[in-house]
């Protein structure tokens, strides 16, 4: 395959993963403008002073939130250099999955996450992350609906100085002869209308890009893991300082 090829076929797989997940961005969207629209009626029956100024900052916050939401989407999707800072991987995870919660709640489906008490943290773009998450979230939703025992698990840990997170479900499973083909553009099992084929190959490309691997392992008929893992940042404390353990709440949907 060409270079010009390979680019159009990697901008598809963008716009696809942007597409599938157009309704999370809506409510995130939602979200950050009914928090606009609750400032502004507040401040309309405040006097001027530090209640105000209050509400002033945290309208400013919510705009430039709406704005990186669309700088992200547009970085993304034209495939540009996106900006890596030091994230919380626990967060990224928690996030994507609380925006998928109800849906588990209605199918039935008992969700569980294992993550340790100390942040993964590694340098990466958020945005793109999320996506990667999500899309592994979505896959497993849909691989759930086939089965009657549902059940997905999320464990984190740190291995050496990598962060490791594996996906698993209990869904019917990947023949092993399909288990790297799931990753090539375009390659999918769903029925026509269901999937593009390009949300792992491109979740592949922006792990890779971050330093990590993405891969799948799988016995046929009893259910499929994903495995996310990712460059530690390296915890080195500051002179007189002491690193606080941080903890995130485990989450069950069932």
């Amino acid at each position: 395959m060409d270079k010009a090829s390979s680019e159009q076929i990697e901008k598809i797989a963008r716009l696809a993963c942007i597409g599938e997940s157009t309704s999370e961005i809506v409510h995130e969207l939602r979200n950050v403008l009914a928090a606009i629209s609750g400032f502004t009626q507040l401040l309309s029956g405040v006097e001027k002073g530090q209640q105000q100024d209050k509400y002033i900052r945290k309208l400013l916050a919510a705009v430039d939130r709406c704005n990186q939401i669309a700088k992200n989407i547009l970085e993304f999707t034209q495939g540009g250099e996106a900006r890596k800072e030091r994230q919380d991987l626990r967060g990224i995870i928690i996030k994507a999955l609380r925006s998928k919660s109800s849906v588990f709640v209605f199918d039935n489906i008992k969700v569980s996450t294992h993550l340790p008490d100390r942040s993964l943290e590694v340098i990466a773009s958020d945005f793109q992350l999320h996506q990667v998450v999500f899309n592994i979230i979505i896959n497993a939703h849909y691989e759930l609906l086939k089965v009657e025992h549902k059940v997905f698990v999320i464990r984190g840990f740190k291995q050496d100085d990598r962060a490791i997170v594996e996906f698993t479900d209990s869904g019917k499973g990947i023949p092993e002869r399909n288990l790297e083909k799931v990753f090539e553009p375009f390659f999918t099992t769903k029925h026509e209308g269901e999937g593009t084929g390009l949300g792992l190959s491109i979740s592949r490309n922006i792990v890779e890009d971050h330093g990590g691997r993405l891969w799948a392992r799988s016995e046929e008929g009893h259910g499929a893991t994903f495995v996310l893992e990712l460059p530690l940042v390296s915890h080195e404390p500051e002179a007189g300082m002491t690193p606080e353990p941080q903890r995130l709440k485990q989450e069950v949907y069932s």
